[in-house]
């Protein structure tokens, strides 16, 4: 049996050394390159809305689990930026302190923003971005942290509404 085992292990590092590989390494483009050159996209995968939106959250949607609330289905929700525009298309679940104009009846965040703050600071892998729309009166600003692993949250503070983040990832 020991003989076997070692004659197997050696008959598949001679079979993988004998094949040349086939595949060129790719140059990857790392997270701070991306964030730095300020043209990304952070998919939103599930909305977290403040404590006061609990109860109303479970009565509306019974999937919700520790006040988060699982993006799922067709919808793309994101935050989308360009060196000239910022894009904004995220759900809304929480309290609004006054009347929001130009929704439409819908409660969430879509805008375009072509007149905006842009700042990065880098602590230990960590990019935390801060966008500040100059052209969007609802919005304060909107705190976007991306990990290592590519994984992101984003707050979204609001001048009008509770504030409520997102847990999504970079793409």
């Amino acid at each position: 049996m020991k003989y076997l085992a070692i004659l197997l292990l050696s008959g598949s590092l001679n079979t993988q050394a004998g094949t040349p590989s086939t595949k060129v390494p790719k140059p990857q483009t790392t997270i701070g390159q991306i964030v730095n050159s300020q043209q990304f996209s952070i998919k939103a995968l599930s909305a977290q809305p403040a404590e006061e939106a609990n109860s109303i959250l479970r009565s509306m949607y019974p999937n919700v689990n520790n006040n988060v609330v699982q993006l799922t289905g067709s919808v793309y929700y994101s935050v989308k930026v360009y060196p000239d525009k910022l894009d904004v298309h995220l759900p809304y679940f929480g309290r609004s302190y006054s009347p929001v104009s130009g929704t439409g009846g819908d409660p969430g965040y879509k805008f375009t923003s072509t007149n905006y703050e842009y700042t990065v600071e880098e602590k230990k892998g960590v990019y935390s971005i801060m966008l500040k729309p100059l052209d969007h009166k609802d919005i304060n600003k909107i705190y976007i942290t991306v990990f290592g692993n590519g994984s992101a949250t984003i707050r979204v503070i609001s001048n009008s509404r509770s504030a409520i983040s997102y847990q999504g990832v970079i793409q």
